[in-house]
This record gives structure tokens, sequence and C-alpha cells, in this order.
């Protein structure tokens, strides 16, 4: 894919698309730094595109730089008040802790996109996050699982929605149908940042230590931020465990 891309990208060099498609396939590989160069080239291009600014936030969102998420994504806000940007802006408050106003902004995504079933999960987790609204947490999860069961019905070979899946399923105790949705996604052999990360997720969830930590390997081998599992609520135990700096200090040595 990259390849043709590369490709298109030679032929056609003024097309800020183009650019933007090969920018995202090196964010889906962790190649960030090609991502970016790509996707500032789109934004030259096409400065009134906040899909463009929504990309590039993603990136420095994945690479611990807030600052310049936030402004490539108000940007973005400022050309069309998305659902999607609205859910991205609650992610990000979500990772600096500020879990109320993670709240409202994940509210305001439901609200224009209510069959959207990731603003529900992510509604969830900034709802899990809040004192005294465990129950709005789980009604939203089960929102969630209920439209995402939808999707994997048509596309069951999907890694990413399966790993999903998985989650949310662990998020309301559904351990064994989730580790059963774990034992499919090692069928489909994904080397995916996201959905290695995601099986860590439910390792953890499922009081799984033995089987989370090399998951946790897995997912930094393929290059998932080290930022985000360090400020992910969700792992909490795990960052308790002293094998865990172990495996953190060593990727630190090695130069990752």
């Amino acid at each position: 894919a990259i390849a043709a891309s590369r490709k298109a990208v030679q032929l056609a060099p003024q097309n800020w698309r183009l650019h933007n498609s090969l920018g995202s396939l090196f964010y889906n590989l962790a190649r960030y730094d090609e991502a970016e160069e790509e996707l500032l080239k789109a934004a030259e291009l096409a400065p009134d595109s906040y899909l463009v600014y929504q990309n590039l936030m993603g990136i420095y969102f994945r690479q611990n730089r807030y600052p310049e998420a936030s402004a490539q994504l108000q940007k973005a806000l400022q050309i069309r008040p998305d659902p999607s940007l609205y859910s991205n802006l609650g992610t990000l408050l979500f990772y600096q802790g500020r879990y109320q106003e993670s709240v409202a902004a994940m509210e305001k995504a439901v609200e224009m996109a209510p069959n959207d079933y990731l603003f529900w999960a992510n509604l969830a987790d900034a709802y899990q996050q809040v004192p005294g609204k465990t129950s709005e947490a789980r009604s939203a999860y089960r929102r969630s699982i209920a439209l995402l069961e939808k999707l994997v019905a048509r596309q069951s070979t999907n890694a990413i929605l399966r790993s999903r899946l998985a989650v949310y399923l662990a998020s309301v105790d559904r351990i064994e149908e989730a580790l059963k949705d774990l034992e499919t996604l090692a069928a489909l052999e994904s080397d995916n940042p996201d959905v290695l990360y995601d099986t860590l997720v439910v390792y953890e969830k499922a009081n799984l230590r033995e089987k989370s930590l090399p998951a946790l390997e897995a997912a930094l081998n393929a290059g998932y931020p080290i930022n985000e599992i360090q400020n992910d609520p969700l792992l909490v135990g795990l960052r308790e465990d002293i094998r865990y700096h172990r495996i953190v200090m060593e990727r630190e040595a090695e130069g990752h």
C-alpha cells in the first residue's frame, strides 16, 4: 500500500488527498515522523481541510506532544465542528487526567452521532474515571457493544473491531466472551499496535498478568506509544508491577 501511495504522490504531487492517504498509512505503522512529513505537505496544499489537521493531531497525541495536538484540533474544529473531533478532544483531555472536561466533550460527540460505537465507548471510558458515574459508564459500554456487534457480524475478520469489542466486553465483566474474542484475534495474526494494546487491556481486566506482560512487549515492539500506556488509568495495576518497569527500561536502553 505504501509503495502504491508513494507512486501516486509522485504522479500527482499537488493532490493533498494522496499525501493525506500516505501519511495515514505511515501513522498506522507507527512511523510518525514520515506521517507528519506527508500530512504537513497535505496541510500546505489544503489549508481548509479539517481532516488533515485531525490526522496531525493524532500524530502529535501519539508522540506525547499535547500542546501541538491541541492546536491542530482547534484548527479542525474551527473549520468543521464534527463529532469525531469532539471525541478526539475528549480523548486528549482524558489522557491529561481532565476527566470532567473529557466527559463534556464525549457527550457532545454522542449527541451529534448517537449511532457510533466508538463515541459511546470513549464516553464510557471517561465516565468510568468520574466519581459517581459507574452506572452511566456501564450503560454507555453496553450501548457501544450493541452497535459494535452488528459491525463485527459483517466484518468478522476485522482485527481492530474484534479487539475493541473484547475490551468493551471485559469492561462490563463479560470476561469469558472477551477472552474468546482474543483467541479469534490470535488466529488473525494482526500486528497492528492498537490491536495488541487492546489485547493487553483485556488481559489486565481479566487479571491475567502473566499474559498481559508479553502483550505489553508486543504492543511496544509494534510501535504503540509508551506515553499512552503510562497515562492510561486502566493500567494502574500494571504500572505497579516491577516487571512493567523492567520492560520499559529495557526498551529505553535499546533506544526505542
